[in-house]
């Protein structure tokens, strides 16, 4: 292999890996958009594992969503998996910045300190790992929100690229414990 093949093959893969991280942080930005009416809040790095079942969307949003998509999305929420937003992922929007307790995100050990050390409650900000068509026209990701130990609540949102940004079409599977 060439020189040219060789910096071709790394300049490719590099953007697509770029454009990956670009689309899940827009997700998490839109995510973060939604909750500025809340009092400030901390987020967590840790991306939970988005779980998807295409009859139960069905179900409770009545959205007629082609089955080729729904199968795509339930597909992709089988290959999903835990991981982080990266602890060094700061969020650095002026908007954000009157919402946010904390300007970089929450490890796990952090989430526990605080929650312990703390009698008040807490608000913390869990989004999960975001899932894609193929096309990666349509989205599922999940929030969930730590108030204290052992009381949370969450939702999952459907949504769609419109116009070249992420647009929420549903939100549905809302929890309260």
């Amino acid at each position: 292999m060439n020189n040219f093949s060789f910096t071709l093959i790394i300049f490719l893969f590099s953007n697509i890996c770029l454009s990956q991280v670009s689309t899940e942080k827009q997700i998490l930005d839109k995510i973060l958009e939604m909750n500025i009416s809340n009092s400030k809040f901390y987020v967590g790095c840790d991306r939970v594992k988005t779980f998807f079942d295409s009859s139960d969307f069905n179900s409770q949003t009545g959205l007629e969503v082609p089955s080729c998509i729904l199968e795509e999305l339930e597909t992709s929420s089988k290959k999903s998996k835990e991981g982080s937003w990266m602890s060094n992922f700061s969020f650095n929007r002026d908007y954000l910045l009157n919402i946010l307790i904390s300007k970089s995100c929450l490890e796990k050990q952090d989430i526990e300190m605080l929650l312990k050390k703390n009698d008040k409650r807490q608000q913390i900000l869990m989004v999960s790992e975001p899932i894609f068509d193929i096309k990666k026209e349509h989205c599922i990701v999940s929030e969930i929100w730590i108030n204290n130990k052992g009381s949370g609540s969450g939702s999952t949102y459907f949504l769609k690229k419109v116009y070249g940004s992420w647009t929420i079409i549903s939100v549905f599977d809302i929890w309260i414990t």
